[in-house]
């Protein structure tokens, strides 16, 4: 295990133009020696504790965060509540919780509902264990079924060495500014995270089992790792509750049981909760059972653990930044479960409340008891540790559109934004824009639901979509709304809404707005630098589409920042039934020089018998029978030409000057571009539509003005 001290100092760029700036977020990874020494840089491993277990491999993430009041049991249209228009999961508050929820005790009525203890051997990477196995043990309490996961994938997914035939563009790198190899630790979000944008777990196989060891955990063929196979499982959200500083720490045990109800309402709600520990303390009589102060066997036989606030005093348990003073973590461990009644007396200290979270460890059976320990309610830890929880649900195969590769705590770089950067306005959009599929016949592709990753709870966003990219003349007009979502918790979340049907192989943009931006003295929001193969920094991903909108004022962030955006989208396809359309026939007049679009077939065959002028130019698009969105036909009796639009203001514009309203024409649905261009030297013919791309380009080149997709067909 690598042995860190690794800190960097927060780097703020000022971009004047936009009020804004960026941080990067101090990341430390602190694992003393046994000695509790400091060191200073990444040294040799530590070879054994107690056991021969390893400890380091948490690599804590300091983000400073403004300290908005989380309350998931009250939210309608939040994390823990109802999601953009959709509902997930009706919330139990803290008061209707069980008071055991064990799964070690028969009286519990989870009682034996966990998943196996896994063990990390010798390996450093408990990150990458507590990570799988949150996973697995959530998908039991969500979805009632479980699986064995591979903790040894996301270990060679952001290793630099993985492979020993190519490079890995998606490992990350340490704090110290080398990239990070083979059993070296990672930030406590990167596996859950790293499923939400696509990087979803995966199964063992021969060459690689659960439980690994050092010797084991070497560069491979990259065929190797590729011919791993899917899991059933996606984490579609995280939940955060996170750390406090030493002075935010409660001082009541009534501010205690505050917070460690809404870890309880985390475990009982998704099963597991993922925390870091300093395991030199809450795990000391590991180390040695004849000098442990914090951890000893009780006389009921549990491994019980405490370390009292107090032990903030200690100067090889805190880490002074920003001026703000945190407490040091190395170890990652899940939080399984809970007993209000657990006896205070069963602690070497006695921590003056009852009650106890059960926590699984990955140090396989023979440690503690069977794999866990009992932790008490009052222990510095529960304070000062993000506790992360997963939404999981099965993997339905959607394609899942990301500007990014890594997980937002592993590059640890944020746009840093509230009034205390001068952000006096709630006018802000951040923005991705993608390319859809290319279908055909009756299939389109569905945009269900966007993720994004929000560090503040109580955030208040707004959803939008348009289509196209994103201009520097783009309005928030241009965007539909397509919900509104409260994240009660921080945290890397996916948001669900009624369906948008994508165009095809076209542009699209989503976005979200931010309402509340200004109740926010820091708001960060993050992002991933653009990395060339031979920057030798990692991840290596190239320019993507990020735009943001601060004030009105467009930047393209991708190309003027080198930054890309965590905002991604998730579509799935359908087919449409086709029997529900009807044809839509084109018509051309070679006098007046006007095309014509109907859905008459007796119309489209009886003008060409009545004037030559009239060539039938066969069907332009299919149109739905009937839509939520017409498209109306309007006539100007003085000069012959007709005018198709959705829009009734325009509609009412012209009717007003002389033109005569024909009704509805046909309807827009699908996910084939129907455009509309303007040559006001085409008299009669100066409005054209076509559902051809090629025919659009070329007529762009003879000078028509493109005026964009009026609506859709198939």
């Amino acid at each position: 295990m690598k042995v860190y001290q690794l800190m960097k100092k927060k780097t703020i760029l000022l971009y004047s133009a936009i009020g804004l700036s960026i941080l990067n977020v101090q990341m430390i990874g602190q694992a003393q020696s046994l000695t509790r020494s400091t060191v200073n840089e990444k040294t040799k491993p530590i070879t054994s504790f107690g056991k021969n277990h390893k400890v380091g491999g948490l690599i804590q993430t300091f983000i400073i965060q403004s300290q908005a009041t989380q309350s998931q049991s009250t939210s309608q249209n939040g994390s823990l509540g109802s999601s953009g228009l959709t509902a997930k999961k009706t919330v139990l508050g803290a008061t209707n919780l069980p008071s055991l929820w064990n799964p070690l005790n028969p009286t519990s009525a989870n009682y034996g509902k966990t998943t196996p203890v896994l063990n990390q051997e010798d390996l450093n990477i408990c990150w990458d264990y507590a990570g799988v196995d949150a996973i697995d043990t959530s998908a039991m309490k969500q979805l009632g079924t479980t699986e064995d996961l591979l903790p040894a994938y996301y270990d060679y997914l952001s290793a630099s060495n993985a492979f020993s035939n190519k490079s890995n563009p998606l490992a990350v790198m340490n704090t110290d500014g080398t990239s990070r190899k083979l059993g070296d630790g990672n930030t406590i979000d990167y596996v859950p995270e790293m499923s939400v944008i696509g990087y979803n777990p995966m199964l063992p196989n021969n060459s690689f089992s659960q439980d690994m060891t050092m010797a084991q955990d070497v560069p491979i063929n990259n065929s190797l790792f590729n011919s791993l196979k899917l899991s059933n499982y996606h984490v579609n959200d995280t939940y955060i509750l996170p750390g406090l500083t030493t002075n935010q720490f409660p001082t009541t045990n009534a501010a205690i049981m505050t917070r460690i109800n809404q870890i309880k309402q985390l475990v009982y709600q998704y099963g597991s909760a993922q925390f870091g520990v300093q395991a030199e303390y809450t795990l000391d009589y590991s180390e040695n059972p004849t000098t442990a102060v914090y951890s000893h066997l009780a006389a009921n036989k549990d491994f019980t653990s405490y370390t009292p606030y107090s032990a903030k005093m200690n100067s090889d348990l805190a880490t002074t930044y920003n001026n703000q003073t945190y407490i040091n973590q190395d170890h990652e461990m899940e939080i399984v479960g809970y007993d209000d009644n657990y006896s205070a007396n069963n602690f070497s200290k006695k921590p003056g409340m009852n009650g106890a979270f059960i926590v699984k460890n990955s140090w396989g059976t023979d440690w503690g008891n069977g794999g866990y320990f009992y932790l008490s309610y009052a222990d510095i830890f529960l304070a000062a540790s993000d506790i992360y929880a997963d939404g999981v649900i099965n993997n339905n195969g959607e394609t899942i559109y990301s500007s990014t590769n890594t997980s937002p705590n592993a590059v640890g770089t944020y746009y840093d934004f509230g009034y205390a950067q001068g952000s006096t306005s709630n006018s802000n959009i951040f923005s991705n824009t993608y390319n859809s599929q290319s279908t055909s016949g009756s299939q389109i592709e569905i945009l269900n639901s966007i993720s994004t990753d929000i560090e503040e709870a109580g955030a208040k966003v707004k959803l939008l979509y348009k289509v196209g990219a994103v201009t520097n003349s783009t309005k928030l007009s241009d965007f539909q709304t397509l919900g509104t979502y409260t994240f009660t918790d921080p945290g890397y979340q996916t948001i669900p809404f009624n369906a948008i049907t994508l165009p095809r192989n076209s542009q699209y943009s989503i976005a979200f707005e931010v309402t509340n931006l200004t109740n926010y003295q820091t708001f960060p929001i993050p992002y991933e630098s653009v990395q060339t193969s031979s920057s030798g920094q990692y991840p290596v991903i190239q320019a993507k589409n990020s735009w943001m909108d601060i004030d009105n004022e467009w930047v393209n962030a991708s190309v003027n920042q080198g930054t890309n955006l965590f905002i991604d989208g998730q579509t799935s396809m359908s087919n449409v039934d086709l029997s529900t359309y009807h044809p839509i026939y084109r018509l051309y007049n070679s006098r007046n020089r006007e095309h014509l679009y109907t859905a008459d077939l007796n119309e489209a065959t009886t003008l060409p018998k009545l004037s030559r002028d009239w060539k039938y130019e066969g069907i332009t698009w299919q149109a739905p029978q009937s839509s939520s969105l017409p498209i109306y036909r309007i006539y100007n009796p003085k000069s012959g030409e007709h005018l198709y639009t959705k829009d009734t203001n325009e509609v009412r514009v012209l009717v007003g000057s002389g033109w005569k309203n024909e009704g509805i024409a046909f309807y827009s649905a699908g996910n084939l571009a129907i455009y509309r261009l303007y040559n006001p030297n085409a008299g009669v013919g100066s409005h054209f539509m076509t559902s051809s791309l090629s025919e659009k380009n070329a007529l762009v080149k003879s000078g028509w003005t493109d005026e964009g997709i009026a609506w859709f067909g198939m």
